[in-house]
Formats: structure tokens, sequence, C-alpha cells
């Protein structure tokens, strides 16, 4: 089961997605923010909201065995709602996954930028996405070009209302890490030296509050996205199936 970043589209992860595809079926979750979301879910779109629609869907899928990979506020969302789920997942794997909103804590133009989206009506936002987006491109560098050409698809595909929306009430967030020593589910955490937006900082404190937990360190938050990416995960997979056969077979031995 996938579950996307804020406003992250099926399109970001067109490398990723179909490396993974060739082990396992997968499941891409949209949340609220997203355009194809019901109606009736624009208007509450808090961090709490969106956790519950997580906890709905995989409780739902009753017995099944599955693995979760989750992006950014995705994976945040997650972690904060794993202890509610019947059935845990057989792994995680955490893709630049954050203590609080990452949105709230980059400063500078792109700050500046979160700031408007948080206080404009989605009307005003309709004349300022031009804008937006030429400010966004220019802020491209060679480590975060490709981070960056994704987030102008994605803001330049969105719906707006639900956009200002969920910047107003999903991106006000802190994760409680007392929590997290509980979460015994086998954990890898993915991370980038080169980001704009996700913290190191972030994905090392978590590393060290899961028990069961391990980090793979990338060059940029692009690399993620990237099918070589895909198969660090299943060769994880593999390694953590293969680990749980082994301790099956001393049980029984």
């Amino acid at each position: 089961v996938f579950f996307p970043g804020w406003l992250s589209t099926e399109a970001a992860w067109r490398h990723f997605l179909p490396e993974l595809s060739k082990e396992f079926r997968i499941e891409y979750f949209e949340s609220r923010e997203k355009p194809s979301a019901q109606p009736s879910m624009i208007k509450c779109q808090t961090f709490n909201t969106h956790g519950d629609d997580v906890v709905q869907y995989l409780n739902s899928l009753g017995e099944q065995k599955y693995y979760v990979v989750a992006a950014s506020i995705g994976a945040s969302v997650f972690l904060s709602v794993v202890d509610r789920l019947n059935r845990k997942p057989e792994g995680q794997i955490l893709i630049a996954p954050g203590l609080s909103s990452p949105m709230s804590r980059v400063s500078g133009t792109l700050g500046l930028l979160f700031d408007i989206l948080r206080r404009s009506p989605s009307w005003l936002l309709y004349f300022l996405r031009p804008i937006f987006l030429a400010i966004i491109k220019r802020l491209a560098s060679p480590k975060n070009k490709y981070q960056v050409a994704d987030a102008i698809k994605s803001f330049a595909a969105a719906n707006l209302a639900r956009v200002t929306a969920s910047a107003r009430q999903l991106l006000a967030f802190e994760l409680d890490l007392n929590t997290l020593s509980e979460v015994t589910v086998p954990t890898l955490i993915v991370t980038a030296k080169h980001d704009s937006v996700h913290k190191m900082k972030d994905a090392q404190t978590l590393n060290d509050c899961l028990p069961n937990s391990h980090l793979l360190s990338l060059d940029t938050f692009a690399c993620a996205h990237e099918a070589a990416c895909a198969r660090k995960v299943l060769g994880w997979i593999s390694e953590e199936t293969l680990k749980e056969d082994s301790d099956i077979l001393n049980l029984l031995s």
C-alpha cells in the first residue's frame, strides 16, 4: 500500500512504482487534498482525519498480509496511527518522514510561498498560481531540479480549494515520539543528504526511536523516486523475509 506525500501524484513516482509492481500488487492511496477525493472531504483535512482514513482503509484489508510504503507527510500520518491498526504491516518503508510539517520549517522564498498559500483564499490562488510556478521553477538547482519539476506539475494540477484547506489544517502537526518505542514493525527509513524540504535529522531521530529500524541514505530526494531506490526497497524486503524465516526455523529446531 503506497501513501504519497502532500500534493504528490502518481506521475512523480512513475519510475519507482512500476519497479515495485514487479514483485507486489500496488494499492495507491489518494489522500483528501488530491483532486480525486470525495467532495465531502474537502473541508476537514486535519492530520487526524487523514490518519483516520488510513486506519479505515488498512483495517478493511482484514487478514491480508501487506507492506506499507509512505512518503513525506504520508509517512508521518501513517506512523501516527500504526498502533491503531488491527493487523500491522509486514514491513514499513518510510521515505523522508518528518517529525512535524516540513512546510512550517522552510525558510526563505519557499517559506514565504507556503505562508501565502496558507493565508490566501482559493480564488486568489487561481491568479497567483502562475507566479508561484515561475518562482518555484527559479528555485531549481542541479541537486533538486527533478524534485522541483515534479512539484511544479503537482501544483499546476492541484485543486486549489483543497490545497488551501489542507495547507491550513494538515500541515500543522507534531509527531508524538513517545508512542514509537512500541512500534516493532520492521522499518526502512529512506532519507536524503540534499533535500530542500525534508530534514535528514528527522529521519535519524525516527530511526533512533523505532526499535526495529534501518536507515538508507540517498543523495537527493529525487533519488527516492527512481527505480534504483525501489530495487533497494525490494532488496530490504527480501532480507527481512529471509531473517523472519530463519527466526522461525530457529524456534522450531
